[in-house]
């Protein structure tokens, strides 16, 4: 914490902090807290609640992460504690699974928003349901198209976007993900990363793939046919 006790004869710092707007989800992710129904329920930060949050920041924090096991989108005020953080200086980053209107999604590109999270866990429906229960795969693939629209037609390099997986057996065709947005068109940027994905260590679909994202000996043998099935996808 900032001002606190010194550790190592250096003052500790309290560079980034997280804070969440609301547990509510509209997945039933099946590694998620919110999405087993173990979070209990309360209500949604108020706007006033997060202003005086971030205003008790200590001047060296510098990153805000809205997000934890709700979806951070489904906020109806979102829009306005990111624009307000930016405005403190501080570098914003959110996780969703954009299952959201599109509507969100133009707006969360023009907020100032830093750093954007989007949960996409394979290149098919099916690989996508195994773990994104009660989403819907073309709806997030138009988002992000639509994100990367919005963002080339504004002149904006940010905010980046990170296409994260949480690798599974079921969904071993994720490092293809890129593969999509670049054969439909979209300008995914430099900037931008996919397949960096998160691997459960204790869940009953046994994982395919390191955290490093790379596949395992048993799968790199299909990844030139998925790869081939990714770009057909465009």
């Amino acid at each position: 914490m900032n001002g606190g006790d010194p550790v190592g004869g250096r003052r500790a710092v309290l560079e980034q902090v997280f804070i969440e707007p609301t547990v509510r989800c509209n997945l039933r992710c099946p590694l998620c807290f919110t999405g087993r129904g173990d979070v209990p329920r309360m209500a949604d930060m108020t706007m006033d609640g997060f202003t005086r949050a971030i205003s008790e920041l200590p001047a060296d924090c510098r990153e805000l992460s809205l997000y934890n096991f709700g979806e951070t989108l489904l906020h109806r005020d979102v829009i306005d504690m990111i624009r307000a953080a930016v405005g403190k200086g501080l570098s914003v980053s959110l996780a969703t699974n954009f299952n959201v209107p599109s509507r969100i999604v133009q707006e969360v590109v023009g907020s100032g928003l830093h750093e954007l999270i989007v949960s996409l866990d394979g290149v098919t429906s099916a690989s996508y349901a195994a773990y994104r229960v009660g989403g819907r795969f073309e709806r997030v693939v138009f988002n992000v198209r639509t994100f990367v629209a919005e963002r080339a037609r504004l002149g904006l390099r940010t905010p980046r976007l990170v296409l994260q997986p949480v690798g599974c057996r079921e969904n071993h065709d994720w490092p293809c993900t890129g593969w999509i947005f670049i054969h439909r068109g979209a300008e995914i940027n430099r900037h931008d990363r996919w397949g960096e994905g998160r691997t459960p260590t204790s869940h009953p679909c046994l994982p395919h793939f390191k955290n490093t994202g790379t596949a395992s000996p048993g799968a790199q043998e299909s990844m030139v046919s998925l790869t081939q099935q990714a770009r057909r996808l465009g």
